[in-house]
C-alpha cells in the first residue's frame, strides 16, 4: 500500500523553527515591557532645576562655551559624554527646540546599553534570562526622578558596566575582561569625580576575589584603569591647570554652603539616615530575620524570597525618599540575599560579593558624602549592588541539590517572577514620582 506524503511534514532541507523556551520568552517580554514603560515616562514631567542644568551645560558647549572657563562647575565633565550628540542635534536642527526630549531618549539608549552589557558580563554567573532581568533595574530605576544624562546616571551606569565585565573574569572567564572593567570604572570617575576614592578599594577587592590569578588580573585591570585615567588627566590639563584649580575651589566652596555637615559628622549623618529609614518598617526586618532562621532548618523556606519586591516596596513610598529610598535599601540588602545561596554556589557568590558589592558600598558612601542629598544619593554608587542583589536572588532561588522534583520545575519560573517583581516596583515609582 502506497502512503501519501504528509503535507504538514517539514520539507527536505528545511527545518521547522521550534518555539522559544517559555522562560526565555517571558524574560524578553519583561524586558520589552520595561523599555516600553520607561520610554513612555520620558514624555512626562518637567524639571527646570537639575535636569535643566544637565541639558544647559552640554548645549552651551555645543554653542562654543569653553569648559572650565565659561562654566565653573566641576561636575561638567559628565556632559563631555553628551556633548557630541548635542552638537550634532544643534547642527541638524539649527536650535534647541525639543532638546530636552532628545537628551531623554539618549538617556534611555544609555541605560539600555548598560543593562545589555550587564547581562553580557553576568550571564556567565547565572542564566542569561536572570542576568537580563537583574540588569534591567538600570533601566527602570530612576535617580531623583530625573530621566536624563547626568553625573548620576552616567557615573552609576559605568560602575555597573565595570562590575559586570569584571564579574565575567571573576567567575572564571578571561582576565582580559578586567581591562574593560578598569576602563569603565575610570570613566565613571570622569563622570563623577569623587568616585576616584573607590578605585583603590576595587583593586584590593579584585586581588581578594581571584587569588589563583591575582597578578594577571591586577595587571589587566590596572592597564585599563591607568591608561584611561592618564588620558583623562591629559584632557583636563589641556584646559589649563589654573582654570581647573579655580573651578575646584569654587566647587568646594559651594559644597560647604549647601551641606550642613562635613567630615565625620557628614558620614555619621549618612549612616544614621539609612538606619532611620530602615526603622520606619521594623516588621520587614523581623520578617527577613524569620525567613533566614527558617531557611537554616528548612532550605525550602528560601521560596519566601520571591516576595522580595513586595517586602521592599514600602521603602520607596516615603515622599521624602521616593525611589531613591528603595534603591538604597535594595542595594544594601545584597549580603542578606547572599546568605540564602546554596553551598554548591557559595564559593562563586563569595567572590562576587567581594568584587561586586564591597566597592559598590564604598562608592555609595562616597556619592552620599559628596552630595547635598546625603544618604539618598548613595544609590548612585550602589547601582552595581542593586544588580548584585538580583544576581544573588537568582543564585539563591535556582534549583539546588536536595530540592524536590516539583521545586525544580517551579523554581526557574519563580526566580524570574521575583526579579521581574523588582522591575515592576521601580516602574511604579517612575510614575508615582514625577518632577514638578
Amino acid at each position: 500500500m502506497i502512503r501519501e506524503p504528509d503535507r504538514h511534514a517539514p520539507r527536505p532541507g528545511r527545518r521547522r523553527l521550534a518555539p522559544p523556551p517559555l522562560l526565555a520568552a517571558a524574560a524578553v517580554a519583561a524586558a520589552l515591557a520595561a523599555l516600553a514603560f520607561t520610554w513612555r515616562r520620558l514624555f512626562l514631567g518637567t524639571d527646570l532645576a537639575d535636569e535643566g542644568f544637565y541639558v544647559a551645560v552640554a548645549y552651551r558647549m555645543a554653542l562654543g562655551a569653553r569648559p572650565f572657563v565659561d562654566e565653573m562647575n566641576a561636575l561638567q565633565t559628565a556632559q563631555f559624554f553628551v556633548y557630541p550628540f548635542v552638537k550634532l542635534y544643534v547642527w541638524l536642527t539649527g536650535g534647541a527646540g525639543g532638546i530636552v526630549l532628545f537628551t531623554r531618549h539618549l538617556y534611555l539608549a544609555w541605560v539600555t546599553i548598560v543593562a545589555l552589557l550587564g547581562c553580557l558580563g553576568l550571564k556567565k554567573v547565572v542564566r542569561w534570562e536572570y542576568a537580563l532581568a537583574a540588569s534591567l533595574v538600570c533601566v527602570t530605576f530612576v535617580f531623583v526622578s530625573t530621566t536624563n544624562l547626568s553625573y548620576n546616571t552616567i557615573g552609576a551606569g559605568l560602575l555597573v558596566i565595570g562590575m559586570a565585565l569584571g564579574a565575567r573574569a571573576v567567575a572564571g572567564g578571561r582576565v582580559g575582561w578586567l581591562a574593560g572593567a578598569g576602563v569603565a570604572q575610570a570613566l565613571a570617575v570622569f563622570a563623577y569625580p569623587t568616585l576616584v576614592v573607590a578605585l583603590p578599594v576595587t583593586a584590593v577587592c579584585l586581588a581578594w576575589s581571584v587569588p589563583d590569578r591575582r597578578g594577571r588580573a591586577l595587571r589587566a585591570w590596572a592597564l585599563g584603569a591607568g591608561a584611561t585615567l592618564a588620558a583623562e588627566a591629559l584632557l583636563l590639563v589641556g584646559f589649563g591647570v589654573g582654570n581647573l584649580l579655580r573651578c575646584l575651589h569654587y566647587q568646594l566652596a559651594g559644597w560647604s554652603e549647601v551641606n550642613a555637615a562635613s567630615g565625620l559628622a557628614k558620614l555619621r549623618d549618612i549612616v544614621t539616615g539609612v538606619i532611620g529609614h530602615v526603622q520606619l518598617y521594623p516588621l520587614v526586618v523581623v520578617a527577613g530575620l524569620c525567613v533566614w532562621l527558617a531557611y537554616r532548618r528548612w532550605p525550602a523556606a528560601r521560596l519566601a524570597l520571591v516576595l522580595t519586591a513586595l517586602a521592599l516596596l514600602p521603602f520607596g513610598e516615603q515622599l521624602v525618599s521616593g525611589a531613591d529610598g528603595f534603591g538604597v535599601i535594595y542595594g544594601l540588602a545584597a549580603p542578606f540575599f547572599y546568605l540564602f545561596v546554596p553551598a554548591e554556589r557559595r564559593d562563586l557568590a563569595t567572590r562576587l560579593l567581594v568584587w561586586g558589592y564591597l566597592p559598590a558600598l564604598v562608592a555609595g558612601l562616597v556619592s552620599g558624602y559628596s552630595s547635598a542629598n546625603g544618604w539618598l544619593q548613595m544609590d548612585v554608587g550602589l547601582l552595581p549592588a542593586m544588580v548584585m542583589s538580583g544576581v544573588f536572588l537568582a543564585l539563591a532561588l535556582a534549583p539546588a541539590a536536595g530540592d524536590r522534583q516539583l521545586s525544580r520545575r517551579l523554581l526557574p519560573g519563580l526566580t524570574l517572577v521575583c526579579l521581574v517583581g523588582v522591575l515592576a516596583v521601580t516602574v511604579l515609582y517612575q510614575y508615582q514620582f514625577l518632577p514638578r
